[in-house]
Protein backbone atom coordinates (compact mmCIF):
# COMPACT_ATOMS: atom_id res chain seq x y z
CA UNK A 1 0.00 0.00 0.00
CA UNK A 2 3.03 1.97 0.75
CA UNK A 3 4.46 1.97 -2.51
CA UNK A 4 1.71 2.64 -4.86
CA UNK A 5 0.82 5.87 -2.86
CA UNK A 6 4.85 6.78 -3.07
CA UNK A 7 4.40 6.34 -6.73
CA UNK A 8 1.50 8.31 -6.32
CA UNK A 9 3.42 11.24 -4.71
CA UNK A 10 6.08 11.56 -7.41
CA UNK A 11 3.26 11.90 -10.24
CA UNK A 12 2.19 14.90 -7.79
CA UNK A 13 5.48 16.65 -8.35
CA UNK A 14 5.44 16.71 -12.31
CA UNK A 15 6.77 20.10 -13.31
CA UNK A 16 9.06 19.85 -10.73
CA UNK A 17 11.31 17.00 -10.37
CA UNK A 18 14.50 18.76 -12.20
CA UNK A 19 13.97 21.13 -8.93
CA UNK A 20 13.60 18.23 -6.20
CA UNK A 21 16.73 16.46 -8.01
CA UNK A 22 19.47 19.41 -7.40
CA UNK A 23 17.78 20.01 -3.76
CA UNK A 24 18.87 16.74 -3.00
CA UNK A 25 22.20 16.92 -4.88
CA UNK A 26 22.38 19.95 -2.11
CA UNK A 27 21.78 17.51 0.65
CA UNK A 28 24.19 15.43 -0.93
CA UNK A 29 26.57 17.77 -0.85
CA UNK A 30 25.97 18.86 2.84
CA UNK A 31 26.35 15.10 3.78
CA UNK A 32 29.44 14.84 2.10
CA UNK A 33 31.32 17.65 3.69
CA UNK A 34 30.15 16.78 6.74
CA UNK A 35 31.31 13.18 6.68
CA UNK A 36 34.76 14.68 5.70
CA UNK A 37 34.72 16.90 8.76
CA UNK A 38 33.74 14.24 11.17
CA UNK A 39 36.42 12.25 9.52
CA UNK A 40 39.26 14.81 9.96
CA UNK A 41 38.71 14.98 14.09
CA UNK A 42 40.96 11.87 13.55
CA UNK A 43 43.72 13.92 12.11
CA UNK A 44 43.06 16.81 14.73
CA UNK A 45 43.02 14.47 17.93
CA UNK A 46 46.06 12.86 16.86
CA UNK A 47 48.25 16.02 16.27
CA UNK A 48 46.42 17.25 19.52
CA UNK A 49 47.34 14.19 21.51
CA UNK A 50 50.78 14.00 19.82
CA UNK A 51 53.14 17.20 18.77
CA UNK A 52 55.27 14.87 16.76
CA UNK A 53 52.09 14.05 14.30
CA UNK A 54 52.47 17.72 13.32
CA UNK A 55 55.14 17.15 11.05
CA UNK A 56 53.86 13.88 9.68
CA UNK A 57 50.27 15.01 8.43
CA UNK A 58 52.08 18.64 7.42
CA UNK A 59 54.02 16.76 4.47
CA UNK A 60 51.26 14.71 4.02
CA UNK A 61 49.06 17.57 3.17
CA UNK A 62 51.81 19.59 1.20
CA UNK A 63 52.10 16.78 -1.39
CA UNK A 64 48.57 17.58 -2.30
CA UNK A 65 48.58 21.37 -1.52
CA UNK A 66 52.35 22.57 -2.25
CA UNK A 67 51.77 26.06 -0.61
CA UNK A 68 51.44 24.24 2.78
CA UNK A 69 54.80 24.18 2.87
CA UNK A 70 55.19 27.89 3.89
CA UNK A 71 53.12 27.55 7.01
CA UNK A 72 54.77 26.88 10.26
CA UNK A 73 53.95 23.96 12.73
CA UNK A 74 51.51 26.29 14.98
CA UNK A 75 50.25 28.07 11.39
CA UNK A 76 49.04 24.58 9.93
CA UNK A 77 47.31 23.64 13.17
CA UNK A 78 45.35 27.04 12.77
CA UNK A 79 44.68 26.44 9.47
CA UNK A 80 43.27 22.60 9.62
CA UNK A 81 41.35 23.82 12.63
CA UNK A 82 39.57 26.62 10.44
CA UNK A 83 39.49 24.46 7.34
CA UNK A 84 37.50 21.77 9.27
CA UNK A 85 35.17 24.71 10.95
CA UNK A 86 34.83 25.99 7.06
CA UNK A 87 33.68 22.44 6.24
CA UNK A 88 30.33 22.61 8.93
CA UNK A 89 29.70 26.49 8.17
CA UNK A 90 29.48 25.64 4.63
CA UNK A 91 27.16 22.18 5.18
CA UNK A 92 24.98 24.30 7.44
CA UNK A 93 24.72 26.79 5.00
CA UNK A 94 23.49 24.07 1.83
CA UNK A 95 21.06 22.73 4.46
CA UNK A 96 19.54 25.84 4.91
CA UNK A 97 19.43 26.39 1.06
CA UNK A 98 17.76 22.66 0.52
CA UNK A 99 15.42 23.46 3.29
CA UNK A 100 14.37 26.67 1.83
CA UNK A 101 13.93 25.19 -1.39
CA UNK A 102 12.32 22.62 0.05
CA UNK A 103 9.76 24.42 1.71
CA UNK A 104 9.70 26.92 -1.86
CA UNK A 105 8.99 24.18 -3.84
CA UNK A 106 6.64 22.22 -1.88
CA UNK A 107 4.13 25.54 -1.51
CA UNK A 108 4.27 26.19 -5.01
CA UNK A 109 3.26 22.73 -6.11
CA UNK A 110 0.52 22.92 -2.88
CA UNK A 111 -1.16 26.02 -4.24
CA UNK A 112 -0.32 24.16 -7.99
CA UNK A 113 -2.75 21.74 -7.09
CA UNK A 114 -5.12 23.33 -5.22
CA UNK A 115 -6.11 25.65 -8.53
CA UNK A 116 -5.95 22.44 -10.81
CA UNK A 117 -8.24 20.91 -8.17
CA UNK A 118 -10.76 24.13 -8.34
CA UNK A 119 -10.22 23.93 -12.18
CA UNK A 120 -11.64 20.22 -12.34
CA UNK A 121 -14.35 21.30 -10.28
CA UNK A 122 -15.55 24.37 -11.98
CA UNK A 123 -15.88 22.25 -15.40
CA UNK A 124 -17.78 19.40 -13.77
CA UNK A 125 -21.49 19.14 -14.55
CA UNK A 126 -24.08 19.48 -11.92
CA UNK A 127 -24.74 16.41 -11.32
CA UNK A 128 -21.66 15.88 -9.57
CA UNK A 129 -22.55 18.39 -7.38
CA UNK A 130 -25.75 16.64 -6.47
CA UNK A 131 -23.74 13.38 -5.89
CA UNK A 132 -20.46 14.61 -3.27
CA UNK A 133 -21.38 16.59 -0.52
CA UNK A 134 -20.00 20.36 -0.47
CA UNK A 135 -17.90 19.66 2.59
CA UNK A 136 -16.03 16.37 1.29
CA UNK A 137 -15.24 19.13 -2.23
CA UNK A 138 -13.76 21.40 0.25
CA UNK A 139 -11.53 19.50 2.34
CA UNK A 140 -10.15 17.57 -0.59
CA UNK A 141 -8.97 20.79 -2.20
CA UNK A 142 -7.68 21.90 1.25
CA UNK A 143 -6.98 19.66 3.95
CA UNK A 144 -5.89 17.23 1.79
CA UNK A 145 -4.23 18.65 -0.56
CA UNK A 146 -2.02 20.48 2.05
CA UNK A 147 -1.44 16.92 3.58
CA UNK A 148 -0.37 15.61 0.69
CA UNK A 149 2.09 18.74 0.57
CA UNK A 150 3.59 18.04 3.65
CA UNK A 151 4.35 14.35 2.75
CA UNK A 152 5.84 15.23 0.13
CA UNK A 153 8.61 17.87 2.17
CA UNK A 154 9.08 15.22 4.85
CA UNK A 155 9.62 12.47 1.99
CA UNK A 156 12.77 14.71 0.71
CA UNK A 157 13.96 15.36 4.62
CA UNK A 158 13.63 11.96 5.10
CA UNK A 159 16.04 11.28 2.13
CA UNK A 160 18.51 13.63 3.37
CA UNK A 161 18.66 12.29 6.58
CA UNK A 162 19.19 8.75 4.82
CA UNK A 163 21.84 10.03 3.15
CA UNK A 164 23.33 11.80 5.97
CA UNK A 165 23.35 8.58 8.06
CA UNK A 166 24.70 6.78 5.47
CA UNK A 167 27.55 9.29 4.76
CA UNK A 168 28.88 9.33 8.75
CA UNK A 169 28.98 5.05 8.63
CA UNK A 170 30.97 5.79 5.54
CA UNK A 171 33.47 7.31 7.24
CA UNK A 172 33.10 5.17 10.40
CA UNK A 173 33.75 1.91 8.11
CA UNK A 174 37.23 3.25 7.25
CA UNK A 175 38.11 3.99 10.97
CA UNK A 176 36.98 0.54 12.25
CA UNK A 177 34.88 -2.11 9.53
CA UNK A 178 34.19 -4.73 12.69
CA UNK A 179 32.84 -2.16 15.02
CA UNK A 180 31.28 0.36 12.54
CA UNK A 181 29.24 -3.11 10.95
CA UNK A 182 28.20 -4.17 14.82
CA UNK A 183 26.91 -1.00 15.56
CA UNK A 184 25.23 -0.97 11.86
CA UNK A 185 23.41 -4.64 13.05
CA UNK A 186 22.42 -3.54 16.52
CA UNK A 187 20.21 -0.27 14.93
CA UNK A 188 18.54 -3.04 12.83
CA UNK A 189 15.74 -3.88 15.20
CA UNK A 190 14.93 0.03 15.28
CA UNK A 191 14.51 0.13 11.17
CA UNK A 192 12.22 -3.35 11.52
CA UNK A 193 10.50 -1.69 13.95
CA UNK A 194 9.72 1.59 12.35
CA UNK A 195 8.98 0.00 9.03
CA UNK A 196 7.07 -2.51 10.45
CA UNK A 197 5.11 0.25 12.36
CA UNK A 198 4.80 3.00 9.39
CA UNK A 199 3.45 -0.04 7.07
CA UNK A 200 0.63 -1.22 9.47
CA UNK A 201 -0.79 0.93 12.23
CA UNK A 202 0.30 4.06 11.17
CA UNK A 203 -0.43 3.73 7.62
CA UNK A 204 -4.12 2.22 8.52
CA UNK A 205 -4.36 5.49 11.46
CA UNK A 206 -3.46 8.02 8.82
CA UNK A 207 -5.97 6.22 6.23
CA UNK A 208 -9.13 6.49 9.24
CA UNK A 209 -7.98 10.20 9.59
CA UNK A 210 -8.83 11.19 6.21
CA UNK A 211 -12.25 9.52 6.22
CA UNK A 212 -12.89 10.88 9.23
CA UNK A 213 -12.13 14.36 7.83
CA UNK A 214 -13.97 13.82 4.79
CA UNK A 215 -17.28 12.59 7.11
CA UNK A 216 -16.61 15.78 9.38
CA UNK A 217 -16.40 18.44 6.82
CA UNK A 218 -19.52 16.96 4.75
CA UNK A 219 -21.73 16.54 7.47
CA UNK A 220 -20.47 20.24 9.05
CA UNK A 221 -21.44 21.66 5.55
CA UNK A 222 -24.60 19.81 5.58
CA UNK A 223 -25.53 20.98 8.55
CA UNK A 224 -24.72 24.57 8.14
CA UNK A 225 -26.19 24.25 4.66
CA UNK A 226 -29.38 23.40 6.23
CA UNK A 227 -29.83 25.31 9.49
CA UNK A 228 -32.98 26.19 9.04
CA UNK A 229 -34.16 22.44 8.98
CA UNK A 230 -32.65 21.79 11.63
CA UNK A 231 -33.80 24.37 14.01
CA UNK A 232 -36.97 24.24 12.57
CA UNK A 233 -36.84 19.77 13.96
CA UNK A 234 -35.02 20.75 16.82
CA UNK A 235 -32.37 18.53 15.71
CA UNK A 236 -29.14 20.12 17.30
CA UNK A 237 -28.70 17.51 19.86
CA UNK A 238 -28.51 14.79 17.00
CA UNK A 239 -26.42 16.15 14.97
CA UNK A 240 -24.14 17.90 17.31
CA UNK A 241 -23.75 14.43 19.09
CA UNK A 242 -22.92 12.87 15.57
CA UNK A 243 -19.88 15.44 15.01
CA UNK A 244 -18.39 15.10 18.30
CA UNK A 245 -18.17 11.30 18.51
CA UNK A 246 -16.87 11.85 14.90
CA UNK A 247 -14.10 14.25 15.80
CA UNK A 248 -13.68 12.29 18.97
CA UNK A 249 -12.64 9.50 17.33
CA UNK A 250 -10.44 11.76 15.20
CA UNK A 251 -8.64 13.54 17.91
CA UNK A 252 -7.38 9.33 19.44
CA UNK A 253 -5.67 9.08 16.25
CA UNK A 254 -4.20 11.97 15.48
CA UNK A 255 -2.38 11.96 19.19
CA UNK A 256 -1.94 7.87 18.46
CA UNK A 257 0.25 8.67 15.01
CA UNK A 258 1.91 11.84 17.00
CA UNK A 259 2.95 9.77 19.89
CA UNK A 260 3.93 7.21 18.00
CA UNK A 261 5.87 9.19 15.73
CA UNK A 262 7.71 10.93 19.42
CA UNK A 263 8.83 7.72 20.49
CA UNK A 264 12.05 7.17 18.43
CA UNK A 265 14.22 9.89 19.83
CA UNK A 266 14.09 8.67 23.83
CA UNK A 267 14.22 5.36 22.85
CA UNK A 268 17.29 5.69 20.67
CA UNK A 269 18.78 7.70 23.08
CA UNK A 270 18.53 4.80 25.56
CA UNK A 271 20.01 3.02 22.79
CA UNK A 272 22.71 5.01 21.72
CA UNK A 273 23.72 4.72 25.39
CA UNK A 274 24.30 1.05 25.30
CA UNK A 275 25.33 0.45 22.69
CA UNK A 276 28.13 3.56 22.77
CA UNK A 277 29.59 1.45 25.67
CA UNK A 278 29.68 -2.04 24.03
CA UNK A 279 31.45 -0.46 20.95
CA UNK A 280 33.51 1.58 23.41
CA UNK A 281 34.44 -2.47 25.23
CA UNK A 282 34.35 -3.56 21.99
CA UNK A 283 36.77 -1.74 20.25
CA UNK A 284 39.39 -1.96 23.23
CA UNK A 285 39.25 -5.91 22.57
CA UNK A 286 39.57 -5.18 18.84
CA UNK A 287 42.27 -2.61 19.10
CA UNK A 288 43.69 -2.43 22.53
CA UNK A 289 44.12 0.58 24.16
CA UNK A 290 47.06 2.16 22.60
CA UNK A 291 47.57 6.11 22.07
CA UNK A 292 46.31 5.86 18.37
CA UNK A 293 42.70 4.60 19.97
CA UNK A 294 41.83 8.56 21.01
CA UNK A 295 41.68 9.62 17.70
CA UNK A 296 39.26 6.44 16.37
CA UNK A 297 37.16 6.93 19.39
CA UNK A 298 36.55 10.53 18.96
CA UNK A 299 35.65 9.89 15.07
CA UNK A 300 33.09 7.31 16.81
CA UNK A 301 32.10 9.44 19.60
CA UNK A 302 31.45 12.51 16.85
CA UNK A 303 29.80 9.86 14.46
CA UNK A 304 27.45 8.65 17.19
CA UNK A 305 26.28 11.75 18.46
CA UNK A 306 25.67 12.76 14.40
CA UNK A 307 23.83 9.51 14.14
CA UNK A 308 21.38 9.85 16.86
CA UNK A 309 19.39 13.11 16.14
CA UNK A 310 19.36 11.80 12.26
CA UNK A 311 17.97 8.43 13.18
CA UNK A 312 15.39 9.41 15.48
CA UNK A 313 14.33 11.97 12.84
CA UNK A 314 14.14 10.09 9.89
CA UNK A 315 11.92 7.13 12.21
CA UNK A 316 9.86 9.69 12.71
CA UNK A 317 9.67 10.71 9.83
CA UNK A 318 9.01 7.64 8.01
CA UNK A 319 5.89 7.01 10.55
CA UNK A 320 4.37 10.71 10.09
CA UNK A 321 4.87 9.85 6.18
CA UNK A 322 2.85 6.94 6.22
CA UNK A 323 0.15 8.41 8.00
CA UNK A 324 -0.28 11.44 5.52
CA UNK A 325 0.51 8.83 1.94
CA UNK A 326 -3.97 8.43 2.23
CA UNK A 327 -4.33 11.98 1.57
CA UNK A 328 -1.69 11.59 -1.57
CA UNK A 329 -4.05 8.95 -3.08
CA UNK A 330 -6.93 11.38 -2.27
CA UNK A 331 -5.48 13.95 -4.01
Amino acid sequence: MISPSLSSLFVLTSGKRRTLFWLYVLVLGSAAMESIGIASFYPLVDMFQDASQLDYYRNKSIIWIPALESLSREQFLFYSLLGVGALFVFKNAFLVLAGYGNIRVVTRLYCTWINRISEIYLHKPYGFFLRNKAGDLVQRNIVQTQKASGALRMFITFLGGLTAIAGVFLVLCFMNLKVTLALIFLMIPVYYVTMKVSRGRMYKTGDRIVELEKQGFGLTTEVLSGIKQVKVFCAEDHFQHRLRKMWDEYASHVIHNNFIASLPRPVLETLVVLIGVGVLLMFMQVSGFGKETFPVLAVFAVGIYRILPLAAATSSQAMLLASLLPSVETV
